[in-house]
């Protein structure tokens, strides 16, 4: 916990064969979560998901993807979040679901450590998150910052404002 917001971290990794990247939560960690998820949404907490593998179906390909997406999908519809962070694609990434009538991303970010451009992949990037309690929701802004591609060191490259509250919207501005 941290002010307003409850961070539930998610361990995907397990081992596989080489050249296979699948992860998978598990049934221990899925029998625990919608508890979890329950319990902080009763408190009025901003559920902050972290996980490395993209937590929703077709989100990675088999050999990279999480094995058991539909199972984390559907407990995260079910049980809801305010927001889920990956990784693992290397790319940036934003899908929207619902809980509640209240919508809530589902953000991938880019590899934070590219320093050069890999098979199309952006070079370095990261998110800087801010958490604000409004009244009965929670404002949150995202700023993507990373590495420009002319050697100007890191810059903006996109924001993306939006509130929990019922029915609001979110916008991105890429700079």
């Amino acid at each position: 916990r941290r002010g307003p917001c409850a961070i539930i971290g998610l361990n995907s990794g397990v081992p596989t064969r080489p050249f296979v990247a699948a992860g998978e939560v598990g049934d221990a960690q899925r029998e625990r979560l919608p508890a979890i998820l329950d319990a902080l949404a009763a408190e009025g907490l901003c559920r902050v998901v972290l996980i490395h593998h993209p937590p929703l179906v077709g989100q990675a390909a088999p050999v990279r993807g999480l094995r058991d997406a539909p199972l984390l999908e559907r407990i995260l519809d079910r049980h809801g979040a305010e927001i889920v962070l990956h990784g693992h694609n290397h790319r940036d990434s934003v899908v929207w679901r619902s809980w509640r009538g209240k919508r809530f991303p589902v953000i991938g970010i880019a590899t934070a450590s590219a320093a050069r451009v890999h098979h199309g992949e952006p070079l370095a990037r990261y998110n800087l998150i801010e958490i604000a309690r409004t009244g009965g929701h929670f404002g949150v802004r995202v700023r993507t910052r990373g590495l420009s591609h002319d050697g100007r060191g890191v810059i903006d490259i996109s924001q993306m404002p939006w509130s929990t509250a019922e029915g609001a919207n979110a916008s991105i501005t890429t700079s």
